[in-house]
C-alpha cells in the first residue's frame, strides 16, 4: 500500500504543527529534508498548511528558498516566491541572498527566475546587497563569467 506523501505531510502538520519548525541535530527542518530527499509532494503539503515554512532557517541560516536556488529548480523556486514573496530578502549566515547562491552555483535558470521576480516586485535593490566578502550578485557573476 502506497501512502500519499502530500496527505501524510498535511496530516503531520495538522497533528503536530510545531514539529515542522524543529531542526534535527544536523540543523535541518522537515522542509529541508523533504527537499533533500526529493519528497516534493510532502514539501507541497507543508507549504499548503503553512507557507512560512519556506523561510525556516537551518544550518548556516539556509532556508528552503536558498536550497532550491542552489539546485536550479525554477518550478519550486517560483512556488516558494509566490507562497512568501518577502522571503527573497532572507540572507544566510554569509549574508547571501537566494540570488547570490544561484549565481555562485552556476544556476542560470534559478537566477533568471529570481531576477524576474525582483523586477516584478520592484526589489532590484537586492541585487546590490553585499555578501560577507563585499560582493554583489553582479560582482560574483562577473568573476565567474
Amino acid at each position: 500500500m502506497r501512502v500519499n506523501s502530500f496527505r501524510l505531510g498535511t496530516k503531520v502538520m495538522t497533528l503536530k504543527p510545531l514539529l515542522a519548525l524543529k531542526l534535527n541535530p544536523s540543523g535541518f527542518s522537515p522542509m529541508h529534508l523533504a527537499l533533500q530527499k526529493k519528497h516534493f509532494q510532502t514539501m507541497r503539503g507543508f507549504v499548503a498548511i503553512d507557507n512560512s515554512l519556506v523561510s525556516i532557517k537551518g544550518r548556516g541560516r539556509i532556508t528552503p528558498l536558498h536550497f532550491v536556488a542552489q539546485r536550479d529548480d525554477p518550478q519550486f523556486l517560483s512556488e516558494f516566491l509566490f507562497a512568501c514573496p518577502s522571503y527573497v530578502e532572507d540572507m544566510t549566515i554569509k549574508c547571501e541572498t537566494a540570488a547570490h547562491i544561484a549565481v555562485k552555483n552556476h544556476q542560470f535558470l534559478a537566477f533568471k527566475v529570481l531576477l524576474g521576480w525582483l523586477q516584478k516586485v520592484h526589489r532590484e535593490d537586492i541585487m546590490d546587497w553585499k555578501d560577507e566578502d563585499g560582493n554583489t550578485v553582479f560582482h560574483i557573476a562577473a568573476s565567474i563569467n
